[in-house]
């Protein structure tokens, strides 16, 4: 799992919705791992990721602020494995979703 959390990238991206959320959500990219607990679950052919935003609350505030505008909100989520070795390079997106104005 230590592995795993030093490679798993989150890059977000706030289209459309308030200025205060586009701050505190930026769109650099973060290694999840390193400010939340995440728990791995691998099957044939699949890895699922339980990513606990309670863990940190800065995470949990931002979360907060997001929910409270969601019906406003256009987000783009990239999920990437960070590449370190050149074997590795170049990284590649394994997948995007965009998150638009939900009704929570």
């Amino acid at each position: 799992d230590d592995f795993r959390n030093e490679r798993f990238k989150l890059i977000p991206s706030i289209v459309e919705g308030p200025f205060l959320v586009r701050g505190a959500v930026g769109n650099k990219p973060a290694l999840l791992g390193r400010k939340l607990t995440q728990r791995y679950y691998r099957g044939a052919h699949y890895v699922e990721t339980d990513v606990d935003v309670a863990s940190s609350s800065v995470a949990a505030h931002i979360v907060s602020m997001c929910r409270g505008a969601s019906n406003g909100l256009s987000v783009d989520l990239g999920i990437v494995l960070e590449g370190r070795a050149r074997a590795e390079l170049p990284e590649r997106c394994l997948g995007v979703v965009r998150l638009n104005r939900l009704d929570l």
